[in-house]
Formats: C-alpha cells, structure tokens, sequence
C-alpha cells in the first residue's frame, strides 16, 4: 500500500489518558492529511477547468461518548484497543458537491493518490438505503508523518498503536443542489450549469 515505509519504533498500545490523547492527534493528523488533499485536487480544478466541483467541506472525529455508544450496539466492550479496531468512522470528512458527476469525478481522483489506500466503499447514491439516503463513502487510510516515525498500517504487524487499521478516515461525499440556488447567485449558477454541460459534450 505504501511500499518501502519502514516504522522503527512503533507505538504499543495502553488504556489511559495518554494514549487516548496520542490516538485522537493522530486521526486528528488523518484528517488534516486527507483534507489537505481534496482541498489541493479542487483548487487544481479551478485552476484547470476554472470550475469548483465542491461545495463546502467538513471534517470532524468522533466524541468519546458516540464512540462508546457505538461500541456497546456493535457488543464490543469501551476499551481503546476496540475502539481503533472496530470503529471506523472515529475520523470523518463531509464533502458536498454541486452535481452527482463532480462526486464521481473528485472521488475517482482521491483514490488515485499513491499515500493513499482505499480500504472500502459504499456507493448509496446508485443504491440508497431504505430510507432514502444517498450518499458515497470512501474509507481510506494515509501515512502519518512524525518527526521519528512514519505511522503506517502496511508496515505495521498488528501489535503497533494503531493495530491493524492505520490512521483511517471517512469520506462522505454527497450532492446538494438545491444549496447551489440558496449560496449561490444566479451568475454563479449558470456558471457551473455551463461547465457541467461542456464537460459532459467533452465527455
């Protein structure tokens, strides 16, 4: 996944206030990492087609109370050690995009990051849940740079801080349309309607 890493020193796991804190730095650092990226490939869409196909994004991790709920209804027991390894979504990124075809294009290009894996996707845009949700998740999982050590699930044996998971965080990318009539002005608007429909004839 992320050939050739080597993590000399790796993190061993403990309960208590300080691995804790040393866990969340680094889903918190995940998230900057993975962020970082989508904020990258949407800036060289402006640049290139002078067309954003996102909309906002939001990035978030997980309260230790939601953890532990989620936890109980899954049967596992609140310890730290179930936490990396059976929650998935302890490091999350929303991003809204303006048409179902901007979410296919953006996630397209974030799975084609070398430092980055893509562990698992749900696609509930072309298969909504029951409920009517529809929404794309991508879990994916980056490297964690640190000033000694590189963090990272391929080179890890299981035995190291983060287990057998890696930094993980989830993607969440849906389309908002209608946000585009209440944030947007009507230049902006037809704008983006103008681009999508040369892309798709370029298509």
């Amino acid at each position: 996944m992320f050939g050739g890493i080597v993590m000399n020193r790796p993190f061993t796991l403990s309960e208590g206030v300080d691995s804790w804190n040393t866990i969340i730095f680094l889903y918190r650092s995940a998230l900057k990492e993975v962020g970082t990226k989508v904020e990258i490939l949407n800036d060289e869409f402006q640049q290139v087609h002078r067309y954003n196909p996102i909309e906002y994004i939001k990035s978030r991790i997980k309260t230790p109370e939601s953890i532990v709920k989620k936890l109980k209804r899954n049967g596992y027991e609140s310890s730290i050690e179930n936490m990396v390894n059976h929650v998935n979504d302890i490091a999350g990124i929303r991003i809204v995009c303006s048409f179902t075809s901007d979410i296919y294009r953006l996630t397209e290009m974030i799975g084609r990051q070398n430092d980055l894996t893509v562990l698992s996707v749900k696609d509930y845009i072309r298969h909504p849940k029951e409920s009517g949700y529809k929404s794309y998740h991508m879990l994916v999982t980056v490297p964690i740079f640190l000033s000694d050590r590189i963090i990272d699930s391929d080179t890890d044996d299981g035995d190291g801080f983060l287990g057998k998971s890696g930094a993980q965080d989830l993607l969440q990318v849906r389309g908002e349309c209608a946000g585009i009539y209440q944030s947007g002005s009507a230049g902006m608007l037809r704008h983006r309607l103008d681009a999508g429909r040369e892309d798709a004839a370029a298509e």
